[in-house]
């Protein structure tokens, strides 16, 4: 019944881990990666096509 379920259970998770009771679903070194993808999904979401990682690389270099 909740409008963003994963979101939910990520959220459960990290704080089952700060009270000992669980491992964290993704690793911190998991977690640039973890981004990325979920960035790639709302960009393509939001434009309505497939986001290529490297679309999203350059759009990062170009930042700099």
């Amino acid at each position: 019944d909740l409008p963003f379920p994963g979101h939910y259970s990520l959220i459960k998770n990290t704080l089952a881990y700060l009270d000992g009771e669980e491992e964290l679903l993704i690793q911190p070194e998991e977690t640039l990666n973890t981004t990325a993808v979920l960035d790639l999904f709302y960009k393509s979401c939001k434009e309505g096509r497939e986001i290529f990682m490297s679309e999203l690389s350059e759009k990062k270099e170009n930042h700099l």
